[in-house]
């Protein structure tokens, strides 16, 4: 099935016409939620809809409140298949969101779905290059998954950012 929407989504992508991409991708990742592959394309074909604007829908801040919202419970509740699709779908209304990738690598951590916890963990990072949150969790999961030169890298610019930081530097 998901094979099926991913090739519809391949060709809206070739019409841009980007909402019904993001629909038929957006099927994608429901029905396999390990492929990252899907995922990015995704999140690329939501940023071409928004014109890579930046800052996405208009007024993008009231829009998100209600998925905030429903982030923060389903956090407390330890509900992260839930935490997952509801970054997702914060990710509908602002693909630029450095938090809702954060969320993502966070939900997909704990569910064991290692790979696309990387990809929202490096797009968190990406995105929001002065939180030292994001960066010392990504460094910490780079160095659990042995990929020491990328996690010292994460940590030089914790270092960076809080030169007395002393974690950093031992890390």
């Amino acid at each position: 099935g998901a094979q099926e929407w991913f090739r519809k989504a391949t060709e809206a992508m070739n019409h841009q016409n980007w909402d019904y991409a993001v629909e038929c991708f957006t099927n994608c990742v429901r029905l396999v939620p390990d492929n990252v592959m899907y995922r990015q394309t995704r999140h690329g074909c939501l940023r071409k809809k928004y014109d890579d604007n930046g800052s996405g829908a208009r007024m993008a801040g009231m829009k998100l409140m209600g998925v905030r919202g429903k982030l923060k419970k389903y956090r407390m509740q330890k509900d992260w298949k839930s935490v997952d699709a509801a970054a997702e779908e914060g990710l509908n209304v602002n693909p630029w969101d450095a938090a809702f990738y954060f969320d993502i690598g966070e939900a997909n951590l704990e569910i064991e779905n290692f790979e696309v916890a990387k990809y929202g963990f490096q797009r968190a990072v990406e995105l929001d290059q002065t939180s030292v949150e994001y960066l010392r969790r990504y460094g910490h999961f780079l160095r659990e998954r042995r990929d020491y030169k990328s996690a010292i890298t994460c940590f030089q610019r914790v270092q960076k950012l809080i030169p007395t930081d002393t974690e950093a530097r031992s890390m």
